[in-house]
Formats: C-alpha cells, sequence, structure tokens
C-alpha cells in the first residue's frame, strides 16, 4: 500500500479547532498523534476517518474512542462487517487481547475494557489499507495497558496507522513516530525517541 495522503484536515470551516493543510503517513508507518486534551487529536482523526467533514474514504478501518456494540453476542459483534479471512484473524486477536472466554455472552456483560478489546480485534482484523485507533488504551487498568499496547503494535506490523494517544509510554509502544498536535496545527514530528529527547521548543516539551 504507497503513502497515505490526508489534505485540508479543518473543521470546522469558520473558526478550525484543526487546521492542517497535510498529514502524509508512509507506507507501514505507525503515526501517534500526541498532544493534550482539546488540542485536536480526535477531530483530526474524525476528519481522515470521514465521520466529519466529507465522504468515508474508501480503504480505513476506524475505532473511535467509545466503540459502539450492537445488541447480541460478544461474538457476533466481534464479526460484524468482516469477510471469512478476517473473521479467523479476529477470532485470535481476541485470544490475545484476553476476551475469547466471553464471545458468547451478551455484549451488554462486557465491562468497558473487554468492549474496547472486542472492538480493537474487530478493527485490527480488517484488510483496510490504514487504521485509525483513538485512544485504544484509555478504558483499561493501568496494569492491562501495556500488553494491550504491545499486542496491538504486533497486530499493526508493516501496516499503516494513526493513533491518537496522550500518553508517553503507551506512544512509544504503540507508534515509531510522533506528530505533536498543538492548538489544531502539528508542531513537530518526526521519530518518536527523537521528538521526546530533542522537542522544537518550549511548547512541545
Amino acid at each position: 500500500m504507497p503513502e497515505r495522503r490526508f489534505e485540508d484536515l479543518r473543521w470546522p470551516a469558520d473558526r478550525p479547532v484543526v487546521d492542517i493543510d497535510e498529514l502524509v503517513v508512509e507506507e507501514g508507518e505507525r503515526l501517534v498523534l500526541f498532544g493534550p486534551n482539546g488540542s485536536g487529536k480526535t477531530t483530526a482523526l474524525r476528519l481522515m476517518a470521514g465521520t466529519i467533514g466529507g465522504d468515508k474514504p474508501d480503504d480505513v478501518a476506524y475505532l473511535p474512542q467509545r466503540p459502539y456494540l450492537f445488541r447480541g453476542t460478544a461474538r457476533s459483534n466481534l464479526e460484524l462487517g468482516l469477510h471469512d479471512g478476517e473473521r479467523g484473524r479476529a477470532a485470535h486477536l481476541a485470544t490475545e487481547f484476553g476476551v475469547s472466554d466471553r464471545l458468547d455472552g451478551t455484549a451488554r456483560s462486557l465491562s468497558g475494557g473487554e468492549r474496547m478489546r472486542i472492538a480493537l480485534a474487530r478493527t485490527l482484523a480488517s484488510d483496510a489499507g490504514i487504521v485509525l485507533l483513538d485512544e485504544p488504551l484509555a478504558p483499561l487498568d493501568h496494569r492491562d495497558r501495556e500488553q494491550t499496547a504491545t499486542t496491538i503494535a504486533a497486530a499493526l506490523h508493516g501496516r499503516s496507522a494513526v493513533i491518537v494517544s496522550h500518553d508517553r509510554s503507551s506512544a512509544a509502544i504503540l507508534g515509531d513516530s510522533l506528530a505533536v498536535l498543538v492548538d489544531g496545527r502539528i508542531r513537530q514530528r518526526g521519530r518518536i525517541a527523537e521528538v521526546f529527547t530533542t522537542p522544537i521548543d518550549d511548547v512541545v516539551a
């Protein structure tokens, strides 16, 4: 899959909270959108996913920060919209995420963390050319975050992805590059170790 180019990421039009001329995600790059609350990370990701500001682009798998599960079993939600090959991967990922024993129960019986893991397994199983994840570790207990982040990173190996995070340690596991968003604009971008060790100014620091 070639690079993915997102252009004119602005919302809303009159007084945009996100104002990015262009964001390019290289083939196989896992880019973390990093920044404080209110910096525009979620809005930027929603613009990329097409849930606001225009039509949904093709070949994108998007996981919002609060994924919605439908009535029925956890398994039916895990497999929703997937073809046979993707369903096999989703089942494997459900095992990796530690929720395979919850698949025959109802979706409404799942905890917040279990719901996120089911939604993660479904999203990561997709054949889409780029994966967009919004704070995938937010509802998880701190003790579970590192293992889940490692599983996500392994599932994304060799794939293009944009992942929203505000946590340094999670970002270091999930991504290989970092774009720091401040007031809706990208202030610095580079390899994660480079950005964390040599911020360009006091605002990024």
